[in-house]
């Protein structure tokens, strides 16, 4: 009990990670999903893994937990970064069980199709910009 209240007021406290290093090591679940162009989400997955490193250009580089490789995501806004209540997270997609992951968070890309297995194995690779305003 004492475990899961310091871990829902932390996250309650600090939502959000201050700078890019604070992903650093850190256990993320990500939820990906693809638009239409009618603004309606057409395709969702997840996938977890351990920060490996983080990139204002690069992005932020999961380890997928698979084992299969990396998995990049945007590292801005940081505030799309939401520190996770400890506990099971149940990922609807593989029906695999994740705990007490670090962060998570969801972002939501329009892309035509033939875009996006790369998104699906890798994620969305560099060339990111700091368009947010954050440090």
């Amino acid at each position: 009990m004492l475990r899961y209240l310091r871990s829902w007021l932390t996250a309650r406290i600090f939502r959000h990670p201050r700078n890019l290093d604070d992903l650093n090591g850190k256990l993320v679940i990500a939820g990906i999903s693809f638009e239409e162009s009618a603004g309606e989400a057409s395709e969702q997955f997840q996938v977890h893994g351990r920060v490996s490193r983080v990139s204002p250009t690069e992005g932020v580089i999961l380890r997928k937990a698979d084992g299969s490789g990396e998995f990049v995501l945007p590292p801005f806004p940081l505030s799309n970064y939401r520190r996770a209540v400890a506990g099971d997270y149940h990922l609807q997609d593989s029906g695999k069980i994740v705990t007490d992951p670090d962060f998570t968070t969801s972002w939501t890309f329009a892309m035509p199709e033939s875009m996006r297995d790369e998104v699906r194995q890798q994620g969305v690779r560099g060339g990111f910009e700091n368009v947010s305003g954050e440090p």
